[in-house]
């Protein structure tokens, strides 16, 4: 039992650590919201950002389910458009939307393969008509 725990912790921190590396690619900073947050703020932002990556890839590997996805988005969203400066808020929401779509695409694979249902694919479809509808309003 020690083990597993040891490996997850492991394979935790890795993915932690994967996730936070810089790259050396220049960014378009037209690309990247700004954020007019304290530091609480933009570590909470920071820290769900990891957190919905972390549990999108387990919902891709069939570990989760896609509600927790769902809810992560949304909780992202609703942080980072509280926080995004008024520039940047239109870019925050298309991130929303992209993120919403990629869910319902992996929903979608997951039924067509046998291993997802249509309860799921409809959560994802109405999670991504969320996002459009929040995007409509910039």
């Amino acid at each position: 039992m020690k083990t597993i725990v040891m490996l997850f912790s492991l394979t935790c921190v890795a993915c932690v650590f994967a996730y936070t590396a810089q790259s050396n690619e220049l960014t378009d900073a037209s690309k990247v919201p700004r954020y007019t947050t304290s530091a609480i703020g933009k570590e909470l932002l920071q820290t769900l950002d990891i957190a919905f990556s972390l549990r999108l890839a387990e919902y891709k590997e069939g570990r989760a389910g896609v509600e927790h996805a769902i809810r992560l988005n949304t909780k992202l969203y609703q942080e980072q458009i509280g926080a995004a400066d008024g520039k940047s808020r239109r870019l925050v929401a298309e991130n929303y939307l992209k993120r919403a779509k990629e869910i319902e695409t992996i929903a979608k694979i997951n039924l067509d393969n046998g291993t997802g249902t249509s309860q799921e694919l409809f959560e994802a479809k109405a999670g991504r008509l969320s996002a459009t509808l929040e995007l409509a309003k910039f």
